[in-house]
């Protein structure tokens, strides 16, 4: 007479067997966990690389240098100032063989259990490249304001690369309501 069933070394192997991907399963888990983390990470730092080399464009007292600090206290990228505090920058500003040209850097560090993390965000600025003057005031037209009224034939707030015209053209398009900083990438 044969028994149905499972004999006792068959269950055995089959625990054993979940066991081992069960292992398996929670070591991918936990490592796409660590990544997920690490990725949010670097997209906070990043954040708030780009807001020190936005804050550094934005000083009018811009000079070569480097300056360090922490963001406790900090308002994040949409998130809590207590995640902040895990991170440290540092700037550095320096003077370019060009004449009014600088060359910024932000890099923002954090620790994690493997180590030192770090982005390093770099551009060039060139503060007071694009003056404006009141429509109609005495720049003679150079200067032209934000919206000039009659448009001006060397325009400093436009983002054209090819050199002004040297006659005034009736044709001419006014700039863009809002100019953007030499130097600045865009994104």
């Amino acid at each position: 007479m044969r028994r149905r069933g499972f004999t006792l070394l068959e269950v055995l192997i089959a625990l054993a067997l979940l066991a081992i991907g069960i292992v398996g399963v929670l070591g991918v888990v936990t490592g796409c966990l660590a990544r997920s983390r690490d990725n949010a990470d670097r997209a906070r730092a990043t954040a708030l690389a780009q807001r020190r080399l936005t804050e550094l464009t934005l000083d009018p007292e811009l000079a070569p240098g480097v300056e360090e600090g922490d963001f406790a206290g900090a308002a994040a990228p949409a998130d809590d100032d207590d995640e902040n505090a895990r991170f440290r920058w540092r700037t550095t500003v320096e003077a370019t063989a060009q004449d009014g040209l600088y060359h910024l850097r932000a890099t923002v560090t954090w620790t994690v259990a493997a180590g030192e993390r770090a982005v390093e965000l770099e551009t060039c600025y060139a503060p007071n490249v694009l003056t404006t003057t009141p429509a109609g005031g005495g720049g003679g037209g150079q200067g032209g304001g934000e919206e000039p009224e009659t448009p001006a034939p060397a325009s400093p707030s436009s983002s054209s690369s090819s050199p002004p015209p040297s006659s005034p053209s009736s044709s001419a398009a006014s700039p863009p309501p809002s100019a953007r900083r030499a130097g600045t990438p865009r994104r």
